[in-house]
């Protein structure tokens, strides 16, 4: 799990962070990253444990995003948390990947920066998903369904189909 660490300075642009062994038996809260890789160039760099370590330019900005300026993260990325140069060791891994995103508090979707057409795209789903929650869009059966899913989600039950 990589421990995802605040700047070491106001000035510092650098990436750093702790790797923690963990059991999946004994997972911490933490979040997972799921991200586009884009370019397999490993261009980018963060440096674990006092060692450089290569990443893609997707994987560096979605971490700038997500670093907090005061506080650590523990977040679980795949490039970082597995070992990228062992195919034994990723084979492995992708056995798990599954369970990983399933017990994460939070799975956060990193697409790339934002453009205009992705800003336009956002809007259109919040109209969506408000509209489902609110009745408003689908009518008010349809947000009764949605309540009914997340409820059924909550509880550990299978989703409903809508």
């Amino acid at each position: 799990m990589l421990n995802l660490l605040p700047p070491p300075s106001t000035n510092s642009s650098e990436l750093h962070g702790k790797l923690i062994p963990v059991s999946l038996d004994k997972l911490p809260p933490f979040e997972a990253l799921s991200y586009s890789w884009g370019a397999p160039v490993l261009s980018s760099t963060i440096i674990c444990d006092g060692h450089a370590l290569n990443i893609t330019s997707n994987c560096e900005a979605a971490l700038r995003r997500l670093r907090q300026p005061a506080k650590a993260r523990l977040v679980w990325v795949d490039a970082i948390c597995i070992d990228q140069t062992s195919v034994a060791e990723r084979n492995q891994q992708v056995k798990y990947m599954g369970e990983i995103y399933g017990q994460a508090r939070r799975v956060l979707v990193w697409l790339g920066e934002s453009t205009e057409r992705s800003e336009v795209a956002l809007r259109g789903f919040r109209r969506v998903y408000d509209g489902a929650l609110t009745g408003r869009l689908f009518g008010v059966r349809m947000r009764e369904r949605v309540v009914e899913m997340e409820i059924a989600r909550l509880k550990g039950g299978q989703p409903i189909s809508v």
